[in-house]
């Protein structure tokens, strides 16, 4: 499937295999975090840091016993390829593979190898031109280690306006891969606030679909629920992006970190007590971006679960009964 841009896609769930928490075979999710803030450059990206730990956070919250984590300095090309090399060759058919990759990137016509790259860093937390990992070598790296039957997830949350993996690529065909993309122009992404976004609307739809009860989706429902998030919360600009390899669909990947009822998104922790808004692992300066009256108000489940999948509004919700551990599901229901 070609790249599609803040648009939804089609989200019904056509694939066959669900998410690891619904089934007894062994089959697990490794995470890879990797979250770079540049501190040491004039254009440091505080946020970054943050937001690797809001992602940190939501796959120990989901069970994920396989999380690997590299932060600011630790993030030189030479431990990214590590990371993802030994993450994937642990992956067993049918597993997971998550990739959160945060910080900057250059696109082919700024970089010297003439494609896109991660910024990376040295021991020192410096950037230069050795520390760049390029697309080609960073997605041959994960292929090469990793069983071709492994479900790949790639979210990119970068100051960069490309998505830097490419999935459309001939070295990604045959694979179950889905990537999805928050960018910037660099001189919006640099201005106080405006940073990660995209993350935090991601973990806003997680939020919301947990408490509605919504737990047997497809990636595609997490993209559509992610850009409605993003639209509904915040006041400023920000591209969202999904891609899939060839002969690949959102609807065709269930997604796999569903946290349990009580999961509350950093976002709507920090509106809630703004004082405490860095405690969440949120940037204060973001929430002047932020639509504070509308996060919290009540929504139509029926509505809602109709947007983010174009099917029946009861599709992927458990029934109502007397003993139901979540919110009754009836037409009325509103999920706040």
């Amino acid at each position: 499937m070609a790249k599609v841009s803040n648009s939804r896609v089609n989200g019904t769930s056509d694939y066959q295999r669900a998410a690891p928490i619904f089934y007894y075979e062994g089959h697990e999710v490794a995470v890879v975090v990797a979250a770079n803030s540049c501190s040491q450059s004039a254009e440091a990206l505080p946020h970054c840091r943050e937001d690797g730990w809001c992602v940190e956070a939501l796959a120990a919250y989901c069970k994920v016993d396989n999380i690997t984590t590299l932060y600011d300095a630790q993030v030189t090309r030479e431990a990214l390829l590590e990371a993802v090399t030994t993450a994937a060759s642990n992956c067993k058919k049918n597993d997971y593979l998550v990739v959160y990759f945060s910080g900057y990137g250059l696109d082919a016509a700024t970089s010297a190898s003439m494609e896109e790259t991660f910024v990376c860093v040295d021991s020192r937390n410096q950037s230069s031109a050795e520390t760049l990992l390029g697309e080609a070598e960073f997605s041959d790296t994960l292929l090469k280690s990793c069983d071709p039957e492994v479900r790949i997830i790639l979210i990119i949350d970068v100051c960069h306006p490309g998505t830097i993996v490419n999935l459309a690529n001939q070295r990604w065909s045959g694979r179950q891969a889905v990537c999805i993309a928050g960018t910037r122009e660099r001189r919006t992404a640099k201005e106080s606030g405006r940073g990660g976004m995209f993350t935090h609307s991601m973990l806003m739809a997680l939020d919301k679909l947990a408490r509605i009860g919504h737990e047997d989706y497809s990636v595609g429902v997490l993209y559509n629920a992610t850009l409605r998030e993003a639209e509904d919360t915040f006041m400023a600009w920000q591209d969202i992006s999904i891609q899939c390899t060839p002969g690949f669909a959102p609807g065709s990947m269930a997604w796999p970190l569903v946290p349990e009822l009580g999961y509350e998104a950093p976002l709507v922790l920090g509106v809630q007590n703004k004082q405490d808004a860095s405690k969440m692992a949120i940037q204060p300066e973001m929430l002047k971006f932020v639509k504070t009256n509308v996060i919290g108000e009540p929504v139509s489940i029926e509505e809602y679960v109709h947007h983010v999948t174009g099917a029946d509004a009861d599709k992927g919700l458990r029934g109502c009964t007397s003993r139901a551990s979540r919110a009754c599901y009836g037409p009325e229901c509103c999920v706040q």
